[in-house]
């Protein structure tokens, strides 16, 4: 990164961080679109994800 972009002032903590962001952002849309589906379900004592036996 230093070499292709030498004024660019990205460091790896950088890098790291919008991969964070990104998992999160992208946990968050699938968890969102699953639990839109009939068969999935939010489980609120246990804090996860319920799929019925036939999925």
């Amino acid at each position: 990164m230093r070499t292709s972009f030498p004024q660019g002032g990205i460091t790896k903590n950088h890098i790291q961080g919008k991969i964070k962001k990104w998992k999160r952002k992208w946990t968050y849309y699938i968890l969102h679109n699953l639990l839109w589906k009939p068969k999935f379900d939010w489980n609120q004592n246990e804090n996860r994800l319920v799929v019925k036996n036939e999925v």
